[in-house]
């Protein structure tokens, strides 16, 4: 049932983008029948590259001593900044094959699509009880029986319901279609969604001796270089009329 709860909700969001791309495509006029071919690779990087962002970044000792483990995805472990990085090599590739699209327009559009998935696969862990929050009184406390009896932070659920959020707010910008200079939509996402996942780590449970030794997780610190990354194209942008813009809304 875990796995199967799982593998549906990835399939759903990879639904969700291409629909989405599908409409980016058609209101830009752009080719269509590029859809498929593009979300195809996109999502083989995002599963190979978030398998072994799982290996690489999480328990490189573990795999090297289990090699075979790598492949044994059904037993859990995606790392999604591998899967942005995976995800990106595949936009790369097929910018390369297809000289049309140039990367930073195909990686803006992408990082669009890209929230409701995280949505969609934060309600998978929330059903699969994974990632559980540290323990609390607040009234809206979940009991994971899965784990144990004890209320807990559903921290994959504010998760969830701020990439949800943050998709509408930056999808209805899109639409606005809003005279942004390249650079805009990967700096607004990724400064708000990883400081967002930066500071909502701090109620998870974590039980790795990173935290224990300097107060913030192996993937707090993962998400420090792709919150410096969204600062810096958001900067570039450089439309200085951006807070008038979004007011006028």
């Amino acid at each position: 049932m875990v796995l199967r709860w799982y593998g549906v909700l990835w399939f759903l969001s990879f639904l969700a983008a291409y629909f989405i791309i599908e409409y980016m495509f058609r209101r830009e006029n752009r080719p269509n029948e590029k859809v498929t071919d593009g979300i195809l690779l996109v999502f083989i990087g995002t599963l190979i590259g978030a398998r072994l962002g799982q290996v690489i970044f999480y328990d490189p000792i573990h795999y090297i001593i289990h090699p075979i483990e790598i492949f044994m995805i059904w037993d859990g472990g995606m790392a999604s900044h591998g899967g942005i990085v995976g995800m990106t090599i595949a936009l790369w590739l097929f910018s390369k094959k297809n000289p049309d699209f140039r990367l930073l327009w195909l990686a803006e559009r992408t990082a669009i699509v890209f929230l409701p998935g995280a949505c969609l696969i934060r309600l998978a862990n929330l059903i699969n009880s994974e990632l559980v929050g540290v323990p609390t009184s607040v009234p809206w406390a979940f009991v994971f029986t899965a784990v144990d009896q004890v209320p807990r932070h559903p921290v994959v659920l504010y998760e969830a319901i701020f990439y949800g959020l943050l998709f509408l707010a930056v999808f209805a910008i899109y639409r606005k279609k809003l005279d942004f200079r390249p650079g805009f939509y990967i700096g607004l996402i990724f400064s708000i969604a990883f400081s967002f996942r930066f500071l909502v780590e701090f109620l998870k449970y974590s039980d790795s001796s990173l935290s224990a030794r300097i107060g913030i997780s192996n993937t707090q610190l993962l998400n420090l270089p792709f919150i410096g990354i969204g600062i810096w194209m958001w900067l570039i942008s450089g439309k200085r009329n951006f807070f008038k813009k979004i007011l006028s809304l």
